[in-house]
């Protein structure tokens, strides 16, 4: 069972069984899971930046 702090005072389980493999990482690494739900509450307080467009780069030539 893996749980999620979503306030303060909140806490929700999720059974790991549901999560996806490729994303299972994410919660077993603390400290990337609390850079992920910081950047959440930062979004959900309105807490945002706009970077304005990458449409630039859309048809950019990536080299492997």
């Amino acid at each position: 069972m893996t749980a999620i702090k979503l306030t303060k005072s909140s806490t929700v389980p999720i059974p790991s069984k549901i999560i996806p493999k490729p994303e299972q990482w994410l919660w077993q690494n603390p400290q990337a899971l609390a850079s992920v739900l910081k950047g959440i509450h930062q979004v959900a307080e309105g807490n945002v930046q706009e970077l304005g467009s990458f449409g630039q780069y859309a048809n950019l030539e990536i080299d492997d």
